[in-house]
């Protein structure tokens, strides 16, 4: 039964997120993060939080999306989602860095 409403709850949010609807698409996320940590369930648990974390680019909440980042094993994700997490990871890790561009100074 809880597996079902997992399911649902992760449809629903999926759905939410690719009609640009952000804050259906996360608090479906997050139902569904809450159930699968009463689960133990860790593969199922990586997809909805990198899936979050899309949101949250969207969103462009960088904080968020780097806090997300860091709660997410790799070895969790099946090998489909391993570009979005380094594509993700990668935003996460430039933006923090200042560039090199902001540090010169034309005189």
């Amino acid at each position: 039964m809880m597996l079902k409403k997992v399911i649902a709850y992760s449809n629903l949010a999926r759905t939410y997120q690719l009609m640009e609807k952000h804050k259906q698409a996360l608090e479906h996320f997050r139902h569904t993060e809450e159930l699968l940590l009463k689960q133990n369930n860790p593969r199922l648990l990586a997809v909805i939080l990198i899936r979050t974390a899309e949101v949250y680019e969207k969103l462009n909440e960088l904080d968020k999306l780097r806090q997300l980042m860091s709660r997410i094993n790799l070895s969790d994700l099946s090998h489909g989602y391993h570009e979005t997490y380094k594509r993700l990871d990668n935003l996460t890790t430039s933006k923090s860095k200042p560039s090199k561009a902001n540090s010169l100074q034309l005189n």
